[in-house]
């Protein structure tokens, strides 16, 4: 999955959400623009590694990518890692991670 970010809206007060539109993702033309709601903190993040990303040389305009075809692997064994410190079973991959979520949302909007 890539993701650009386009325009990212967050109030300076530590204590409320922020808002990511995410106007460019692999099922945009299926859902239309994506929304993520961060905390404040979480969202520092995201500018810290814009930051990072200049000083670097980008590859493309993205937010998330990965230099292949298949999943980011790194990515992967970090998400398996938290799954077994929560205590749940099996070894998701993102593609599983990512169907059942956009089953929810589809079953929550509809």
């Amino acid at each position: 999955m890539i993701t650009k970010v386009k325009s990212i809206n967050c109030p300076a007060v530590v204590h409320l959400l922020c808002l990511l539109k995410i106007m460019d993702h692999k099922t945009v033309r299926k859902y239309g623009l994506a929304q993520i709601y961060l905390e404040a903190e979480e969202y520092s993040w995201f500018r810290t590694w814009l930051q990072l990303r200049k000083r670097a040389i980008p590859l493309n305009n993205y937010f998330f990518s990965s230099l292949g075809r298949g999943e980011a692997k790194d990515m992967v064994r970090y998400v398996r890692k938290a799954w077994a410190e929560m205590g749940l079973p099996g070894a998701p991959t993102l593609l599983d991670i990512r169907t059942a979520v956009a089953t929810y949302v589809s079953i929550a909007i509809t």
